[in-house]
């Protein structure tokens, strides 16, 4: 178990990596209202350099730089400070891999990602990177934004096939105000373009170029550029031969080769002039494949491969929870039911009231015997006067009303311990405030579902015994047996959650995904038509399944437009683009 490091206003849990300038850890942000915290990535200076003026400033231009950056593909910056002289980053924590770990894992596992995901996870950096390509303050001023640093291990890959770019430590921007001196090479040399390897000025197109050497990387499952040395490996860039990815894999595609080809052209002139239009182009190829990749798919794949590693680290996660929160339960006041009595309240009050009463009645016996009592009474008032104090035994409503508090701040156990204490020395209230620790077991089981299946459900059958009528027990029962591949249990409760609350939206939705893996297209389709009856804030997705539901079923018309509905209430789905492109020349194709 790794010990926890109160860290202002964070619970550093675990350390990820440490580099020789930094340090990654896990951390919480401690409880806030109603037990709100997040769990989060904390970036800190080693302490050896925190007295380097140049890299304080050049910590300082990354956190100046990403928090500027607001996008789905670049992990997000939440916090920028100093404390006890090391400064740090509060960011986004992704839980998953970075290209360099997938890579690895596959070959452990004796596969390798299809040449489709390669050009998907690339897709997605693009589209991060062309964001901040694009990016401009306030003024609509360009900020002319370079990452320097793009590279398999600052692509990120959380286990639910998002992408995301990070790292924007050597990044150069108009806001940034340290100077990187003329000549100094920074970013990791076998990812850099020929330009910055000759220590020339730069633009966005450099960018592009390191994209091309992971694309390569990632189809050929080798380093375009090794050697040696990091000095070898820059005379190899300053002027480089490049093979095709075909060169090394026969499979892949020529139109592939072409995109990879034209990112890494020597000349920044020769290359896509824009992010945007290396991620069209990419695009344009994923569309015109039989076996288009998804996110969906994508995830399916990552957590096929990372299973072991995603179940160690939701046990890990759901332990450092355990331990921040007994860290926070002690860090309480004591519950007591100590009562100070009236009469000790007026002793203590009284003392130096009664002391000058005495020193009045005796000043006729002189200024030095005066003055020698009120000394002698000022120093006993410095010591504790014994107050009687009683123990008042906790009465039922006592125990109930600790038991309330308890579950506001997320306590559970403790909650579940005062209400039976309460029950019983009143067993009339166990009827009386079923529904009460009925919301217990609901809370706990909430708080178990991550990691600990077979706790939550219990919790929530506990639940659902106790107020049969609460909707939302047998909707958590449900999620817990759908995590747990139970969907024939799962769809029992669903279904008594819809009959007790026919308006609950996230029961049709989870039933219609249940349909879905079920292969009832018609029943699938029933349900999410249900749901956006309903108008929940998730109706995109909503109509994303609705097409897939209309898509199984060989509906091709109906899905098409049910994407198109989606697409236009979140125009940033990527994924629908590439159905509605797929479906659209399926049926260019059934037209005469």
């Amino acid at each position: 178990m790794n010990p926890i490091e109160p860290y202002g206003s964070y619970y550093l849990t675990k350390k990820i990596a440490t580099g020789g300038m930094a340090e990654l850890f896990r951390a919480r942000r401690k409880v806030g209202l109603d037990g709100f915290e997040k769990i989060l990535a904390i970036k800190r200076i080693l302490p050896h350099l925190s007295n380097n003026r140049e890299f304080v400033a050049m910590f300082a231009d990354e956190a100046k730089i990403a928090a500027q950056l607001t996008h789905q593909n670049i992990v997000q910056i939440f916090d920028f400070g100093r404390l006890n002289e090391t400064s740090f980053i509060a960011m986004e924590f992704v839980l998953g891999s970075n290209l360099r770990g997938i890579m690895e894992k596959t070959r452990q596992l004796n596969t390798q990602l299809s040449a489709n995901d390669c050009v998907f996870i690339i897709t997605k950096a693009a589209i991060g990177l062309d964001y901040a390509h694009r990016k401009q303050n306030l003024q609509n001023s360009p900020l002319h934004i370079i990452h320097r640093d793009i590279s398999p291990q600052n692509i990120l890959v959380s286990y639910e096939g998002e992408v995301k770019l990070t790292d924007f430590g050597i990044a150069k921007a108009a806001l940034t105000t340290s100077v990187t001196k003329a000549g100094v090479l920074k970013g990791k040399v076998s990812y850099m373009s020929p330009e910055q390897a000759r220590g020339e000025g730069l633009d966005s197109r450099s960018d592009i170029f390191s994209l091309g050497v992971v694309l390569h990387e990632l189809l050929t499952y080798r380093k375009l550029f090794e050697g040696q040395s990091e000095l070898q490996i820059l005379e190899r860039l300053k002027d480089p031969h490049i093979e095709p990815p075909s060169h090394f894999d026969r499979d892949i595609p020529t139109e592939l080769d072409r995109i990879v080809l034209k990112a890494l052209a020597l000349s920044p002139q020769d290359r896509y002039q824009s992010a945007e239009e290396m991620f069209t182009q990419c695009e344009t190829f994923l569309a015109s494949q039989d076996d288009f990749p998804s996110t969906n798919g994508f995830r399916n794949f990552l957590q096929i491969i990372f299973r072991e590693d995603i179940e160690r680290e939701k046990r890990e996660i759901q332990e450092e929870f355990d331990q921040v929160s007994s860290l926070e339960d002690n860090q309480e006041e004591t519950h007591s039911f100590t009562l100070l009595t009236p009469s000790a309240a007026s002793n203590e009050r009284s003392f130096l009231s009664r002391a000058f009463g005495l020193f009045w009645r005796l000043k006729h016996t002189g200024a030095i015997t005066g003055a020698l009592v009120l000394a002698f009474l000022l120093i006993l008032s410095f010591f504790p006067t014994p107050s009687r104090t009683i123990k008042k035994v906790p009465t039922a409503d006592d125990h109930v009303r600790y038991a309330l508090f308890c579950l506001d701040r997320a306590r559970f156990d403790r909650a579940v311990a005062e209400f039976e204490k309460a029950f019983a020395m009143e067993p009339s209230y166990a009827m009386r405030y079923r529904k009460q620790l009925a919301r217990v077991f609901l809370e706990r089981g909430k708080a178990n579902l991550p990691g600990k299946l077979e706790k939550a459900i219990r919790d929530f059958t506990e639940a659902r015994r106790l107020d049969p009528g609460n909707h939302e027990a047998y909707f958590q029962l449900g999620r817990a047996f759908t995590k747990f591949g139970k969907y024939d249990e799962a769809l029992n409760q669903y279904e008594q959650a819809i009959a007790i609350m026919p308006e609950n939206p996230d029961a049709h939705f989870n039933l219609g995904y249940i349909f879905l893996d079920r292969k009832e297209y018609a029943s699938a389709a029933r349900e999410f038509e249900e749901v956006i009856q309903l108008k929940p804030p998730y109706l995109s997705d909503a109509y994303v399944n609705m097409g897939i539901a209309r898509y199984k079923a060989g509906q091709h018309e109906e899905a098409l437009m049910a994407w198109k509905k989606a697409l236009q209430l979140n125009p940033k789905n990527g994924s629908v683009s590439e159905y509605i492109d797929v479906v659209e020349a399926t049926l260019r194709k059934r037209r005469p």
